[in-house]
Order: structure tokens, then C-alpha cells, then sequence
């Protein structure tokens, strides 16, 4: 994985320890929320890229207290993968965000045309991994956010 991301110039975050992402020399980590609570500080300096699964008011202004370089904020909608969680909706998601000192994507249930109402709730964007995936064509899906960035796919 590494080195097709070096190829693309994307970056690899694991979700894991972030001794982890040392020992593997990738560009940094990914904390799930019981992993970041347990954490005081930042885990990796700046020459690591830390970010984090917040949920709630409390992850996400520890979050900010640590200083993790972004954070994915979830549930927004419904989602196949946690079928069990309470989606934040629209109007709680943009409360959070507005009270983010970091860069923010939306996260649970997206999809590309859920890309504009993202923005228009403050975030940075969208993580739809499982959408891109179970598509029958991922490459589709890519092209879909392209059109709607005005970046050619």
C-alpha cells in the first residue's frame, strides 16, 4: 500500500497504535475515539499526520485539545456499516463543526451528492469509503466528486 501511495503522492494513515504507523514509516495515523481518549497529547510529532473518529461534543473538543490534524465526524446519516448508531443529521453535524478548531469530513452514509451539503455544514469534505467500494464501478463514484470539485476525472 505504501508504495502505490508514494506513487500517487496520497498519503497512508493507519488505524492503529501509532507506534504502528512509526514502525511501518507511513505518513501517519488514524485514532478511533477509544484510542484518542486515552491520549493527553499529540502521539506523533508533526512530521506525522494524526487524525481522529469523533462522534460526540467530547471526543471532538479533545480532539482539538491534542491537536490532531483533522477529524472524521459520524455518524451524519445512516449507515450500513453501524446500523446500530444514531445519526448526528445535518444541523447537529454543522453545530460540531462550528465549534472544530481543525479541519473536519463528514462521515456515515455519504455519498457524492452529499458533497455540497458538507461543505455548506463547514466541512472540509466527505469520507465515503464504503460507498466507493460497494459501487460496481469505484472509479464512477470518483469521477462523480471530480465533476462536482470542477477537478477533470
Amino acid at each position: 500500500l505504501l508504495s502505490i501511495c508514494r506513487k500517487y503522492d496520497a498519503r497512508l494513515l493507519l488505524n492503529s497504535a501509532p507506534a504502528t504507523a512509526v514502525h511501518f514509516n507511513v505518513h501517519g495515523v488514524h485514532l478511533n475515539s477509544p484510542r484518542l481518549l486515552q491520549l493527553s497529547d499529540r502521539p506523533l510529532d508533526k512530521n506525522f499526520l494524526v487524525s481522529a473518529s469523533c462522534h460526540n461534543v467530547n471526543e471532538l473538543m479533545h480532539a482539538c485539545r491534542i491537536g490532531v490534524d483533522f477529524i472524521v465526524l459520524s455518524p451524519v446519516r445512516e449507515t450500513a456499516s453501524h446500523p446500530e448508531a444514531t445519526p448526528l443529521g445535518w444541523d447537529r453535524f454543522s453545530q460540531l463543526v462550528g465549534l472544530s478548531c481543525i479541519p473536519v469530513y463528514a462521515l456515515g452514509g455519504m455519498a457524492p451528492q452529499h458533497l455540497h451539503q458538507a461543505w455548506d455544514s463547514g466541512a472540509l469534505g466527505v469520507a465515503m469509503l464504503g460507498h466507493v467500494w460497494s459501487a460496481t464501478n469505484p472509479a464512477d463514484v470518483v469521477r462523480q466528486v471530480f465533476r462536482q470539485t470542477d477537478i477533470s476525472g
